[in-house]
């Protein structure tokens, strides 16, 4: 196969590397803080360093994303980079490090934390099985068993409490103390009033002006190998795993496909095991969808989520929905997922994912829709394997696979078509210099190639007749981050015939398309059409106008006879912006804009002499443009009253205009959710989604208006 011209592929891979070797050694990881002190057995969990276990010593950094767990004997204390937040970890306690926009988070799984906070422009915020708790500055002491209860004790400030059951909001102040149970209670009150367990000890500590800083005269001694990373299993520990108000009991709604619905969700969530199942009545204009239940696929699409984890062998395995599935920098597969058109068509894939060491070897393997899978050899099937090199050298392999077995798979069985298949590699690097927690710039460089099941023949313009088996696709871009702030930027070179983006977020709706073409334009032999016939893969039907005959194609086709082909190598630069508020709200856009570069051998002819003015005006090509958009705004939960979310989305792939929602030969889709909440248990959802597809399967493609509207409760 003669693929697109990409000489200096090697050459610039070569420079990346070295480029990004230099910079390693003048830039640091993300510094949350450091050990002040330190006694018993405490250990340091990096999220970077490969299978890596650190003892806490006095003056060792603490990163993002890494989790500390004391023993029954330990206890150690951590003062933050910018000086403003101390904290102590008492025995038998685990937590993790984050942040997120102004914010510094901690996830508390179980254990005693005390809190000392000063006034600056971040938060720090504390995440358990339990709620949230919030504050701006203030010290206290917070304890979380695990899945039952909390318990909060303020010395000074305000500390605001969120349960994540019944969504209670309560402020406390300074000598107040409260219990957050999981029924969705909260008890409040007076530190000498509430009947504390595990602080009911600290409440000594309440008549006392608690010094800033726990000063420890008994730190251990250092010794030299207590600096060298161990490498050894990671203990198993219990993973924050509760039923979150996302999961709702009853649902019922409308949509605009003619279908009402009511379904009962029920779930059972044990440790590292969730599984929620859908169990609906579905009606449409016939009365009761009895073929729902027809085999045993339909049973297994009434799985809403299995989900299931394993930490000691760092294994995750998921079976249910598939959504926003991304690989590298998204060139090939971007955004990909596999719940279009829910509930009238119902897709259950598999997502498993393995890591091996401290995410050294990372792979993945996912299935789109095992009914397609099994019945009828098709389905989207992909593996990909991730390799992380050193601590000193962050740079990230990926190897990717990708095949549609059947494009028509899911066409109805009384359609005359053979199976037709594509193939797709992905080769992609990732390096990330990080500066602080909340600053990085993260470069990234990805090779695709797409692979046709039979050759493509098109003609170029005013050239000659050109087949292709396959193409492929370059990018090479970075990514900023600087606090709540996020820019991407990358250069794109897009071989002839590559459909950039192809496995996006619309493919399963599209990657089969009806086309009408005049009954006289296939005899025509100067027409594009003329080799409609030459795929034995076509299914051919008339149409109730009897001039024009149907063909179907596959996605990769129908850029040919939809006059949205790239005759040449289009090169172009992606650009993006996404601004962060906290959990209140986010917005992002993002711009993309291709351009068909013209090859020597066109300017060779167009410019040659021997050609007429009249010649030479039919023989000029414009090159194509191709546009890229997305928009995406996301409101939260706790900016106004009764709403409990607002999502707006607009994405659009290879289009020929800036804004294309209107064309209907064009990858787009619109829409937006929004869910008020009335009441405590009760979320009202209206979702409106827009794409441009032929859902009948009568030959046109249209603009479909899709209402959907659904109320989820639970008692």
């Amino acid at each position: 196969m003669k693929m697109s011209p990409q000489k200096n592929i090697f050459k610039i891979f070569y420079y990346f590397v070295l480029v990004c070797m230099f910079v390693e050694f003048v830039v640091a990881n993300d510094l949350i803080g450091r050990i002040h002190s330190v006694t018993g057995n405490v250990n340091i969990y990096s999220n970077i360093k490969t299978n890596s276990v650190r003892k806490a010593i006095v003056g060792r950094a603490v990163y993002e994303g890494d989790q500390i767990i004391t023993a029954e004997n330990g206890i150690t204390q951590i003062i933050y980079d910018h000086k403003k937040l101390f904290i102590r970890i008492e025995p038998n306690t685990t937590i993790n490090f984050s942040s997120a926009g102004f914010s510094d988070i901690i996830d508390l799984t179980d254990g005693i934390l005390f809190v000392q906070k000063a006034e600056n422009e971040r938060n720090i915020k504390i995440f358990t099985s339990t709620g949230q708790y919030d504050s701006k500055n203030g010290k206290f002491w917070l304890s979380s068993n695990l899945n039952k209860l909390d318990e909060i004790l303020v010395n000074n400030g305000k500390i605001q409490i969120n349960n994540r059951y019944s969504l209670s909001d309560i402020k406390l102040e300074k000598g107040e103390a409260a219990i957050s149970e999981t029924s969705g209670e909260i008890y409040h009150g007076k530190y000498d009033e509430v009947e504390l367990l595990d602080l009911s000890s600290y409440t000594d500590k309440m008549k006392k002006n608690l010094d800033p800083v726990f000063i420890q005269k008994n730190n251990p001694k250092i010794n030299s190998y207590d600096l060298i990373p161990q490498y050894k299993k990671r203990k198993p520990i219990f993973v924050t795993n509760v039923q979150s108000f996302s999961n709702y009991k009853y649902q019922f709604g409308a949509h605009s496909a003619g279908l009402n619905f009511f379904q009962v969700i029920p779930y059972y969530h044990q440790s590292n095991f969730k599984i929620g199942f859908s169990l609906p009545l579905i009606f449409d204009s016939n009365g009761f969808r009895k073929s729902d239940w027809d085999d045993i696929f339909d049973y297994l699409a009434k799985i809403n989520y299995l989900d299931y984890s394993n930490n000691l062998t760092n294994t995750k395995i998921h079976i249910g929905k598939i959504e926003d599935k991304t690989w590298g920098a998204g060139g090939l597969l971007y955004k990909y997922r596999n719940t279009q058109n829910f509930p009238e068509k119902v897709r259950t894939g598999i997502d498993y994912s393995k890591s091996y060491g401290r995410n050294f070897l990372n792979i993945n393997i996912f299935i789109s829709s095992i009914r397609d899978l099994i019945r009828e050899n098709g389905s989207l099937v992909g593996l990909r394997s991730e390799l992380y090199l050193t601590e000193k050298f962050p740079l990230t392999i990926g190897i990717g696979f990708l095949s549609d077995f059947n494009c028509y798979s899911e066409l109805s069985n009384d359609l005359e078509y053979k199976e037709r298949s594509l193939t797709a590699r992905i080769f992609d690097l990732n390096y990330k210099l990080s500066f602080s927690q909340n600053n990085f710039i993260k470069f990234y460089f990805e090779y695709d190639e797409l692979y046709y099941n039979e050759d493509i023949s098109f003609t170029s313009p005013g050239i000659s007749d050109i087949e292709m088996s396959g193409a492929s696709n370059l990018m090479l871009g970075a990514e900023f981050k600087k606090e709540s702030l996020k820019y991407n930027l990358s250069f794109e070179l897009s071989g002839k015939t590559m459909d950039s983006q192809f496995f996006n977020s619309l493919y399963d709706i599209e990657k089969a398309r009806y086309i009408s073409i005049p009954k006289d334009s296939i005899q025509d032999e100067n027409s594009r059409f003329n080799d409609l016939n030459n795929y034995s893969l076509n299914f051919i039907t008339n149409s109730e106008n009897d001039s024009l005959t149907q063909y179907l194609i596959p996605k990769d086709v129908y850029a040919v006879y939809s006059d949205r082909l790239n005759y040449y190598n289009s090169p172009g630069v992606n650009i993006s912006i996404e601004r962060f508020f906290e959990d209140y709200f986010n917005f992002k856009i993002g711009y993309g804009l291709k351009i068909e570069k013209r090859d020597d051998q066109y300017f060779t002819i167009y410019n040659s002499e021997t050609l007429t003015d009249e010649e030479r005006i039919n023989f000029e090509y414009k090159p194509k443009k191709y546009h890229d958009l997305e928009i995406k705004m996301s409101v939260g939960d706790n900016l106004l009253n009764y709403l409990s979310g607002f999502t707006f989305f607009y994405n659009q792939y290879n289009a020929p205009s800036f804004f294309s929602y209107s064309n209907t030969a064009a990858s787009t889709e619109m829409g937006f959710k929004v869910s008020v909440r009335p009441i405590q248990f009760m979320r009202i959802i209206l979702e409106n989604k827009l794409i441009n597809f032929d859902h009948d399967k009568d030959g046109v493609t249209d603009k479909v208006y899709n209402l959907n509207f659904e109320l989820k409760f639970s008692l």
